[in-house]
């Protein structure tokens, strides 16, 4: 059960692993079905996600089909052996995460984590290159040959469909995906070896909440003797949750089929209500997403009521500086959806962030480095996903590999390509410890590393080309964080810790999965447009806007160069000590209640979308601590785990019947 360490704060934390015993390797059976269901939904997320355009299979940092096997093995499989006389036979509690763990590793590889913005952008410069915009003069000619598609039909065939006697020209593609994948390769290695590292100060030492793990490790817990179904799982209250959410999406969904079926609004915007400026300049959207309100009950207080309260801050400072004439223009590149200005602050809080983690981690750090460079090993870490050593030069090594391909393979500048590393491992940092501390399921970083360097260090003297493979990495790699693999491993590694899975076998486990899933996933995100057309037929926002923005902003550049600019400078060092003075005041008074989280993202698209429905949940919870205390807080938990499985169980259905019909409903963030 989730045992409540502090009231105020509500901090929730799961239950005390049982250090009895060995930790058991993964089983033959558990990656046997990791594998194949794992793969499947990599051969068949591009098609959902791009052509059909029903809700992501993956989309976020709970991906629907990891929990949808531990449902359907929970309540149908369990059951069924053991009416069949094998109880003993049932998957263990240990299988059941380790099988979660492995596909929501791999989830986001064929989508956001990788191929959606690896694939089209290979394919873009010679098919979008045109007189007007004059990247054949300008951009292609400068770039390395071997990063993109050099073959004209092949990139038209791509966007366009293929001709019936034509064939997919997989030999055009052999060139620049074995060049980007030496970077992937180092990315996967940053992951893997960064986890490690932070895994016991964030799972041990501060125990952090990790809200995101808390549904599958309640789920998967072990029925008692003589039942077939633990004691959530029998719970009235889970039932009717999921009843509830299925009533909601069944007449939405039949509204799609029938317009005749009335529609259950569940969005709304500030601009339907307000018309008069200056608050028709608001747009704020109210969302309401059953499984946000859910995860949002496990989230401590502090962290849910940041989360929307600083969206709304942002908001208001947008209005304000739209009032007294402050420049709202936004970023040429980058994740903010407001004024520049306020991607600024978020990159300097990010800094801040970075900083006070390795602050926080310094002891753990240095037991770290001792160990690594003395003959003997100083700490024990047999409960690790591999030994401190290894992660340790593995991460340099990722590292450095990381900064050799931008540099000599990508002919990014040293400087840029420096900054570009350093960036994304803040960024990293970052979004695996807000999934980690604030169970944000659904976040972007609001800066670009790349952008950061223009308006700070200027672009006049760097030419056009080498921002547009720096771009194309940072597309590649952390643009979009929605699916970022660290967060998936910093849960597993939380999740295996819970149920004494043996970290070393479970590592070798996701090593075979993700190899794996990187070939089905490029195999079926490239095949997709050749057979329907990318253009046509496919999400536009895949297709069509992001493939060119790598190499329409770095042409922005080559015209407009951006020079040093001060109030870049400003906000971000008022970012940074916004950042800090809040860290500073949660460690010095106990009141403080505000939490570096919210700020950090408070203007990013995640958030526009789901800050009402953090809300909802937030202020759920709040009566309910106050006047039940955790009797009540766990007397409700049941039916909002009801919330989040049946939004999940009804997102699976509607991915099959689009899967059948080809009519997309999406129902999840995303």
């Amino acid at each position: 059960m989730i045992a409540q360490t502090k009231l105020e704060a509500e901090r929730q934390t799961d239950e005390t692993p049982n250090t009895a015993g060995s930790p058991s390797r993964v089983s033959a059976r558990a990656l046997l079905i990791a594998l194949i269901v794992g793969l499947l939904l990599c051969a068949v997320t591009p098609y959902n996600d791009q052509y059909i355009g029903a809700t992501f299979i993956a989309g976020n940092f709970f991906p629907i089909g990891a929990l949808a096997v531990v449902l359907v093995i929970v309540v149908i499989v369990n059951p069924l052996i053991k009416h069949l006389g094998g109880a003993h036979q049932r998957f263990s509690r240990a299988e059941l995460i380790t099988i979660w763990s492995l596909i929501a590793i791999i989830s986001g590889l064929p989508s956001s984590g990788l191929m959606r913005y690896l694939i089209a952008p290979i394919a873009a410069p010679h098919y979008y290159a045109t007189s007007l915009n004059g990247w054949e003069r300008s951009i292609i000619p400068q770039m390395p040959s071997y990063l993109i598609l050099n073959d004209k039909q092949a990139a038209r065939s791509f966007f366009e469909g293929l001709r019936p006697e034509e064939a997919i020209p997989w030999h055009a593609w052999m060139v620049p995906l074995s060049v980007w994948s030496v970077f992937v390769a180092c990315l996967i290695g940053c992951f893997f070896c960064l986890s490690t590292l932070v895994r016991r100060q964030w799972v041990e030492n501060e125990r952090l909440t990790f809200p995101l793990v808390q549904v599958p490790l309640l789920i998967s817990q072990e029925p008692e003797a003589g039942q077939s179904f633990n004691t959530l799982m029998r719970s009235r209250s889970l039932w009717w949750g999921v009843a509830l959410v299925t009533v909601l999406h069944t007449v939405k969904g039949l509204h799609i089929f029938a317009p005749t079926v009335p529609d259950i609004a569940t969005t709304w915007n500030t601009n339907n209500f307000f018309t008069a400026k200056p608050w028709s300049d608001l747009g704020i959207a109210l969302n309401i997403y059953p499984l946000v309100i859910g995860f949002a009950y496990f989230v401590p207080s502090e962290v849910s009521f940041s989360l929307w309260f600083f969206y709304l801050v942002f908001k208001a400072q947008t209005l304000i500086g739209t009032q007294f004439g402050v420049d709202g223009s936004w970023t040429r590149y980058g994740g903010c959806l407001g004024p520049a200005y306020v991607s600024y602050q978020e990159a300097g809080g990010t800094l801040a962030v970075s900083i006070w983690i390795l602050w926080t981690m310094r002891a753990h750090l240095k037991s770290i480095l001792r160990s690594v460079f003395s003959r003997t090993t100083l700490i024990d870490d047999r409960n690790e996903p591999m030994s401190y050593r290894a992660a340790f030069w593995g991460l340099c090594i990722s590292v450095v590999g990381l900064y050799t391909w931008l540099s000599a393979v990508a002919h990014v500048p040293s400087v840029l390509a420096a900054c570009i590393v350093f960036g994304a491992l803040t960024v990293f940092v970052l979004i695996s410890w807000l999934v980690a501390q604030g169970g944000v399921l659904f976040c972007l970083a609001g800066f670009s590393p790349t952008q950061m360097f223009t308006v700070l260090e200027g672009s006049a003297h760097l030419n056009s080309a080498s921002f547009a493979t720096a771009a194309m990495a940072e597309h590649v790699g952390w643009a979009d964080v929605r699916e970022l693999m660290m967060p998936s491993l910093m849960n597993a590694g939380k999740g295996i810790t819970e149920t004494q899975v043996n970290p070393r076998s479970f590592t070798k486990a996701a090593v075979v999965c993700v190899i794996l899933a990187i070939v089905v996933s490029a195999i079926a995100f490239i095949e997709l447009p050749y057979r329907n057309g990318g253009v046509a037929h496919m999400a536009a926002y895949t297709f069509v806007n992001s493939p060119q923005s790598p190499f329409s902003w770095s042409q922005s550049l080559a015209q407009t160069p951006e020079v040093p600019s001060r109030t870049a400078w400003s906000n971000a060092i008022g970012g940074f000590g916004a950042v800090l003075a809040m860290f500073i005041c949660r460690s010095t008074f106990t009141w403080f209640g505000l939490h570096p989280a919210g700020f950090l993202v408070a203007g990013t698209y995640p958030i526009y979308t789901i800050w009402f429905s953090i809300f909802l949940g937030w202020s759920l919870k709040q009566p309910i601590i106050r006047y039940g205390g955790l009797v009540l807080f766990r007397r409700v938990l049941p039916f909002v785990v009801g919330l989040i499985v049946g939004d999940c169980i009804n997102a699976m259905v509607w991915v099959v019947v689009g899967l059948v019909t080809h009519v997309g409903y999406e129902l999840l963030p995303g």
